[in-house]
């Protein structure tokens, strides 16, 4: 009786498309990539990151849902119940920010948007180039110690 979904389950409130990530799924692009190009104007991560106490993770955690807002050009609004939670406008800065297992509510005006970025279009595309321009390169710099050992 479950399958897995269609798409990325954007929430609608008040005439605005939500994304939604949950936990540790926000290190991946993948899961913003596809929020956004359903058409997500604002995204919402909530987390759990009380396995990562005392540990530099939470900070990183954090720093990943900085990328997130980064490259889908949207603002990120992170709850955490025992982490770091913060709102992060679209170009990565910290508009406020909650410290670990504290108990307090942020109010914040967050923007929103329908633009995409050019990583939204692209994805990792320019990832995969890079990659076979230095396998090329390493093809190329073989090729040329070869012919300087014959």
């Amino acid at each position: 009786d479950i399958a897995r979904g269609t798409d990325s389950g954007l929430i609608d409130w008040n005439g605005t498309s939500i994304g939604s990530l949950i936990c540790f799924a926000s290190i991946y692009e993948s899961e913003t990539l596809e929020s956004v190009r359903d058409g997500a104007e604002l995204l919402i991560l909530c987390t759990n990151d009380s396995w990562f106490d005392g540990t530099a993770a939470m900070n990183m955690h954090l720093a990943q849902a900085k990328m997130r807002a980064v490259e889908s050009g949207r603002y990120v609004v992170r709850a955490a119940n025992t982490g770091i939670s913060a709102i992060i406008d679209g170009q990565g800065r910290t508009v406020d920010e909650l410290d670990p297992m504290m108990r307090d509510i942020m109010v914040c005006r967050v923007g929103t948007t329908s633009r995409m970025t050019l990583y939204g279009y692209v994805g990792n595309m320019w990832v995969y180039l890079a990659m076979l321009f230095v396998f090329f390169m390493g093809i190329g710099a073989c090729c040329k110690k070869s012919q300087k050992n014959d």
